[in-house]
């Protein structure tokens, strides 16, 4: 019966507050209306009131608190109520407006206007009342807490925890670290309204630039750089990763942070770059390939000889020292001018890799060439004229008289020792010129011939060939003296000929006499001995022969200053 009563004073005095004098009210629901936010925890519905001793009250809705008597005034006009409630009305029609108000509850805080439970997801909803409780001031709403997961940004406790955030349900978290192993990048880890803010993009290697780029360097450990300046923001157009120090053994040869440290060195300890065949230095770069070979390693580019001895050793033989194939060797100079092949090595110069040149000087090296008899140690072996190999061989002729002999080295020559050498062919009856034909001289060019008739200028046909005589032969031999003036001689000269092996004088006329004539060298020895008186000899008046008793007519005859004359007559022709 109490119930009906109590609904019935309900209706009417809500439908008295829309009609009593200029008092003013707005619709009402009495559970879970529309924005009262007791279906979330909030106390913006009807309740009973038990604070009110003389009936119930319920909640505006607009901040006020009606509140109900649960009987009647007879006192009271039509439609005022018993008790005031906190709306802006005069609503027990006693000429004041919101007058015995409790301003220190939460649903009143210091006025009408202040409702510190209608704020959501708050735990315990209090008030701070002002230091006046006219209704003139406003209270501080206070809560104990905000539920879980929710959470109150703005400080505004009548608003409620209007923030909601799953991912810091125990408020341990702080801040939002980024792309951490327990944070993800993009959520609100502290919940503290803003996403990510508390990220590290300037230097953090897990969010270099952007929350959650991680920097991962291969072989090597990373680090984050910045070119933005202080108080800017780091984003990737200004950070990057890049390499902090590579792992032992492996480098960052080309300069490049997105395949890390590639490349992996055998050396234990860096140093200067040698030739070698080693990366020395460790930059990826071997030998010729490496420009700093050029400077690091002394032996590279200095003069250099092919050996330390002989031949090998003289200026003509001068080189340059290159690295071929791993190893310093000395090269011809003008190598450097040829174009190399290598594609990774320069196309001329010392680091080319190419040793021979077109051009002396030319290097040389022991072995290169071989030993000669010329003076020189020509193998560079430090031995002069040590074996040479022109040398040993058999030397002259066999033909003749000949007989072959050994070259030997004499005095940095070859010279022939122990041969029988030619001589000038004579008459011995042997081939002393060692031309193949005895006691005669083959002339040069040869001419064959089968007779002397086929040889011209006195050549004599010998072994088919046209030869001229040995030598001695062919001259004149059993040369008389010439005779005195006027007279004459029956000797004359011959040839000397080579027959059998024994000169031969051929064709000479020797003297026949061994006492002179009448103007006859008759004992040929160049001078007259007896001779007639040419003045007085009657068989020789006047001239050799003239015989004046052989003159006819039978006389006798004289001869007078070598005239012949006439004495007698014959004594027989007389008688």
């Amino acid at each position: 019966m109490r119930a009906h009563v109590w609904t019935a004073l309900l209706f009417a005095g809500a439908t008295a507050l829309t009609g009593i004098m200029g008092c003013a009210t707005e619709s009402y629901c009495f559970d879970q209306c529309e924005g009262d936010g007791t279906h979330n925890g909030g106390s913006g519905g009807a309740s009973a009131d038990a604070g009110n001793p003389d009936g119930f009250g319920i909640d505006s809705g607009t901040g006020g608190f009606i509140s109900f008597d649960s009987g009647t005034d007879a006192t009271k006009p039509d439609g005022c109520l018993d008790q005031e409630l906190c709306n802006g009305l005069d609503d027990d029609c006693d000429g004041q407006i919101d007058e015995d108000i409790d301003y220190t509850r939460p649903q009143n805080c210091g006025n009408c206007q202040t409702n510190c439970t209608l704020g959501e997801h708050l735990v315990n909803p209090g008030c701070t009342p002002p230091s006046v409780t006219d209704g003139t001031q406003a209270g501080t709403c206070t809560y104990e807490k905000c539920e879980s997961e929710f959470y109150d940004l703005d400080g505004n406790p009548t608003n409620g925890c209007e923030y909601y955030c799953p991912w810091n349900p125990d408020g341990s978290v702080t801040t939002d670290s980024g792309g951490t192993t327990a944070q993800v990048c993009g959520r609100d880890d502290d919940c503290d309204g803003t996403v990510d803010e508390d990220v590290n993009t300037c230097n953090d290697v897990l969010n270099c630039g952007r929350c959650g780029k991680k920097c991962v360097i291969p072989n090597g450990t990373a680090k984050c750089s910045t070119t933005a300046g202080s108080g800017a923001t780091c984003d990737e157009t200004n950070t990057k990763c890049q390499i902090d120090q590579c792992d032992p053994g492996y480098y960052d040869v080309d300069g490049s942070p997105d395949n890390g440290c590639e490349y992996q060195c055998s050396v234990a300890t860096p140093g200067p770059e040698v030739c070698d065949g080693i990366d020395n230095d460790c930059d990826g770069l071997i030998d010729n390939a490496d420009p700093s070979l050029e400077t690091d390693d002394a032996n590279v580019g200095a003069d250099c000889f092919g050996g330390q001895f002989g031949e090998c050793s003289t200026s003509s033989h001068k080189g340059k020292s290159k690295c071929i194939g791993g190893s310093v060797t000395c090269c011809d100079t003008s190598s450097d001018l040829k174009n190399g092949t290598n594609p990774n090595f320069p196309t001329n110069g010392v680091r080319n890799g190419v040793c021979k040149g077109d051009s002396a000087p030319f290097v040389l090296k022991p072995g290169d060439i071989q030993e000669t008899c010329n003076g020189k140690d020509d193998d560079c072996d430090n031995q002069v004229d040590d074996s040479p190999i022109d040398v040993g061989g058999t030397c002259g002729s066999s033909v003749g008289s000949c007989r072959t002999g050994t070259i030997q080295c004499i005095s940095g020559s070859p010279s022939c020792q122990g041969a029988v050498d030619p001589t000038p062919d004579i008459c011995n009856g042997r081939d002393d010129n060692c031309d193949g034909v005895i006691d005669g001289v083959v002339i040069t060019p040869a001419v064959p011939c089968t007779t002397n008739a086929n040889c011209s200028g006195g050549a004599t046909c010998r072994n088919n060939l046209c030869t001229n005589d040995a030598q001695g032969m062919g001259v004149a031999c059993d040369t008389p003296p010439p005779p005195p003036s006027g007279a004459t001689s029956p000797c004359m000269a011959g040839t000397l000929r080579c027959q059998s092996g024994s000169p031969v004088c051929d064709g000479s006329v020797t003297a026949s006499a061994t006492t002179d004539t009448c103007g006859v060298d008759a004992n040929c020895d160049g001078s007259l001995t007896s001779q007639p008186d040419l003045q007085n000899d009657v068989k020789n008046c006047g001239s050799c022969g003239n015989d004046c008793t052989q003159r006819p007519g039978n006389g006798n005859w004289t001869c007078s200053g070598g005239t012949c004359q006439f004495q007698s007559c014959k004594s027989e022709l007389l008688r």
